[in-house]
């Protein structure tokens, strides 16, 4: 039974985790014409002279995707689907949370209404999706696994489909809100987040200015099958941040690494995002032949928050807050 929820829980930690790390492509969002530099949208001479687009009105039209491609939005944002629960939370903070007739499952706990929270994101459902009827479906790369185009079936029937690549940085992540902002016609919104994201990371900083960095360990999944971050993703910048040295920098995204390998590291801080009915953080402290690993040793062993740690959303500042306040408690 031990066996089959360890299994179960690095199944579950595998599917968050791929989410936020899949491969991105940096794009810079653009208009085809300067009409409204604020919606940074393409619109007809009749369009602009019918209707004036302000910052805060849903666009309709061309714009530039994160990828560099040409994407038309609907006449309408007002039914919305979100299939990724990072998608979910920057709507729900631009104020669009309330046109999500559906999310996927992971969502449940973004800001929107649990009930809606159904779709498979690893699976979706495209005929359930189509019949609903949505004006746009957010996706993002775990959504992407599979044939050379998943969604052409929701295309051909109308549904505009908005490809959000999963970001490796803080920056790509401001990209995503920028550009989600700028399709639910949200920029104002779009910019506030931005700036609260900046302004509380710089506090941080401020600080831990003159703390020494410690090395740490995160584990997103529990031994034996041990799964962490290490360079090119957000998290192991948000380490950083939080004033502390990933000991598995020297690997690239997220990987797999055996317990010797951690031993070896010998990290002062580990930190756990493992959370699962049954399971603690705590039995870190009890692994055989990792009692000499200084974080064991000095009982330097926590839990932080996943979702926090994990989704590629303005809360991530809530996740660097977290491990500042771990690694650093003396300060906060």
């Amino acid at each position: 039974m031990k066996k089959t929820k360890k299994l179960l829980a690095l199944l579950s930690a595998l599917c968050m985790t791929f989410a936020v790390a899949g491969c991105a492509t940096e794009g810079e969002v653009s208009t085809t014409t300067p009409t409204s530099t604020e919606a940074a949208v393409e619109t007809t001479e009749s369009e602009a002279e019918s209707e004036e687009t302000t910052a805060e009105t849903a666009p309709v039209g061309e714009i530039t995707d994160l990828e560099g491609n040409t994407l038309v939005l609907p006449e309408s944002m007002d039914r919305i689907v979100s299939a990724a629960p990072s998608n979910t939370e920057i709507l729900c903070a631009l104020g669009a949370g309330d046109k999500i007739v559906a999310a996927d499952t992971y969502s449940y706990d973004a800001g929107v209404d649990a009930s809606v929270c159904t779709i498979d994101m690893m699976n979706i459902n495209l005929e359930e999706v189509i019949a609903l009827e949505p004006d746009a479906v957010f996706i993002n790369g775990m959504s992407m696994v599979g044939a050379d185009d998943p969604y052409a079936a929701l295309k051909d029937a109308g549904i505009t489909v908005i490809y959000i690549p999963t970001a490796a940085s803080i920056d790509e992540i401001k990209k995503d809100i920028e550009f989600i902002g700028i399709t639910v016609g949200a920029t104002d919104k779009a910019e506030e987040l931005i700036a609260d994201m900046d302004e509380r990371i710089a506090a941080v900083e401020e600080k831990l200015s003159s703390a020494e960095k410690k090395s740490v360990y995160l584990e997103v999944s529990a031994a034996p099958w041990c799964y962490t971050t290490g360079k090119g993703t957000f998290v192991d910048e948000m380490l950083g941040i939080a004033g502390g040295e990933n000991v598995f920098s020297d690997v690239n995204d997220w990987a797999s690494v055996s317990e010797e390998q951690v031993i070896a590291k010998n990290p002062q801080v580990i930190i756990s995002t493992v959370a699962y009915d049954g399971y603690s953080y705590e039995e870190i402290l009890t692994r055989a032949g990792w009692e000499n690993v200084d974080a064991v040793k000095n009982k330097q062993v926590f839990l932080a928050d996943a979702n926090s740690t994990s989704r590629a959303s303005q809360n991530i500042v809530k996740g660097i807050e977290e491990l500042a306040k771990l690694l650093h408690p003396e300060l906060f």
